[in-house]
């Protein structure tokens, strides 16, 4: 997390860890050692340690969730199947200003560790740190409603292949004037090395554009040098990569501007460059796949299912909570 240039907060998520270790992240912090000795994998097959070891590891906030639900008195709330309402956006003056917004912003603050273990909330999560200043009612129930999006699934968690290539790819997208407040788009972007999620974000883009194609571009642009970061930062860890790195994007516009040279003159992101010598290849995706729609805009709950792939989240337990029925 780290703040934005724009005002508010950028929710900015980038995991590494060394292959050679067996270090596991849970929901008291970092801990050494061999972890739970048996868990349920994605294929539904009871596995031990030393597998789970051999596959890759895993991110989970399981304890911590629940441990957050009860204390807010939420175990006993119906599940949610969306972290957001699609069809809303929040604004500075839904509703009446909180009697208590110290337990607002705590609340938050909470949302804002377990995105380090659920990526699916972080649009949420961003969207009521813009508003931290001056809590409503409506940006209260719009948290609580993330509360009821954790109960559905508590055990689930980020996992990081150890057999998968590391070939790295990324997506972009955005969402045109997605504050009604200040018209302000926003940057949603999500880098893969093989079948691992090591980076995300959503952030508000600092100019107002004139245009999604305008939006997409400066995501575009965004997304390109977090890809560079990443590469180099691998390069400096020795870790050899097979080039060109992959960037998607829907916007059939914008992927035509970017891979035509006579447009690069006009433009001020340099980072593009990259696509042009050819470090980055740049290809078009079609919406059904465009993995990172959720970092950019609040989705139903059959494409924010799609989106959380088996391939990088697991659910480590099922666990059976009062409300369920």
């Amino acid at each position: 997390m780290r703040e934005s240039p724009g005002g508010g907060v950028a929710m900015d998520v980038v995991v590494f860890w060394a292959s050679g270790s067996s270090w596991e992240i849970t929901g008291g912090g970092f801990a050494m050692g061999d972890g739970a000795s048996c868990a349920w994998s994605s294929h539904g097959k009871r596995e031990g340690a030393a597998e789970q070891r051999r596959r890759g590891k895993k991110i989970r906030f399981g304890h911590y969730t629940l441990q957050l639900l009860e204390d807010v008195g939420f175990l006993g709330y119906k599940s949610a199947s969306t972290p957001m309402d699609s069809r809303s956006k929040l604004n500075i003056t839904d509703n009446s200003p909180l009697l208590d917004p110290v337990g607002g912003e705590r609340l938050v603050g909470q949302h804002i560790y377990l995105t380090l273990s659920r990526p699916n909330i972080t649009y949420a999560v961003y969207c009521l740190s813009q508003f931290l200043a001056t809590p409503t009612t409506s940006h209260l129930q719009a948290a609580h409603k993330v509360l009821r999006y954790l109960k559905h699934k508590p055990g689930q968690g980020v996992f990081y292949s150890a057999t998968s290539s590391l070939q790295i790819h990324a997506f972009s997208d955005s969402d045109l004037a997605s504050f009604p407040d200040t018209s302000i788009s926003v940057t949603g972007f999500c880098v893969f090395i093989g079948d691992s999620m090591v980076s995300c974000r959503s952030k508000k883009q600092p100019t107002i554009p004139r245009s999604s194609a305008k939006a997409e571009y400066r995501a575009l642009a965004a997304t390109t040098a977090e890809v560079i970061w990443i590469s180099n930062l691998l390069s400096a860890l020795q870790v050899i990569t097979p080039p060109p790195d992959i960037l998607y994007c829907d916007k059939n516009s914008v992927v035509h501007m970017v891979s035509n040279p006579s447009f690069h003159e006009r433009t001020k992101h340099n980072e593009l460059d990259k696509v042009k010598e050819g470090f980055i290849h740049l290809l078009p995706i079609t919406l059904n796949h465009q993995l990172v729609d959720a970092f950019a805009k609040p989705l139903p709950s059959l494409l924010l299912f799609s989106f959380c792939s088996p391939r990088w989240m697991c659910m480590i337990s099922t666990v059976h909570l009062e409300g369920e029925y």
